[in-house]
């Protein structure tokens, strides 16, 4: 009986060790998540949208083809993350380097309009990182800049249009965000 008490007692003893150290993580994490937002408040990256816009912002589809257009149809893909810049201005969260590649985000973004260009038949793959704009390319270059907005808006990676990501946002630790 008294061996059952002990060996009762010296789980439960256990059982709250665990819950302790997972509640220690748990506030390690949101202490390290709300240190970073208090970071990101006393220094935040200044708004482009009071400054006047001296780079037309096109959609990135547009921008990519008008680089294309620019250097005589043909380019590799070093050119085009040179003169993307030209037409789709820059964020310092487009030039921040990712952990996938340690290249600039924007890269990765250049890279698969790319790919969906190439799908969509607007650019032809001429060789490894070398691509070509088609007679589709420039006919849509010349059409209205409202079909390609609403393209890239039914892409859009929100909660309404992509459920699982909703599921991951709403979580406890992305509620400290909205506290601010």
């Amino acid at each position: 009986m008294e061996s059952s008490l002990v060996e009762d007692l010296r789980k439960e003893m256990l059982r709250l060790g665990y819950e302790r150290i997972r509640i220690d993580a748990e506030l390690k994490a949101k202490s390290e998540v709300l240190s970073r937002l208090k970071a990101i408040k006393e220094n935040p990256i200044p708004s482009t949208e009071s400054m006047p816009r001296q780079i037309p912002d096109y959609t990135w589809g547009e921008a990519i083809l008008r680089c294309f257009k620019d250097s005589g149809g043909s380019a590799g893909l070093r050119q085009i993350y040179t003169n993307v810049a030209k037409y789709k201005p820059l964020s310092t969260r487009h030039n921040r380097h990712t952990v996938w590649g340690k290249r600039p985000a924007f890269q990765h973004e250049v890279r698969s309009f790319i790919s969906g260009l190439v799908a969509s038949g607007d650019l032809r793959k001429v060789s490894r990182g070398v691509y070509q704009i088609t007679g589709q390319g420039e006919d849509k270059l010349a059409n209205t800049r409202q079909e390609w907005s609403l393209a890239e808006e039914l892409v859009a990676l929100t909660a309404e249009t992509d459920p699982v990501l909703a599921e991951i946002w709403d979580n406890l630790q992305d509620t400290a965000y909205d506290q601010l």
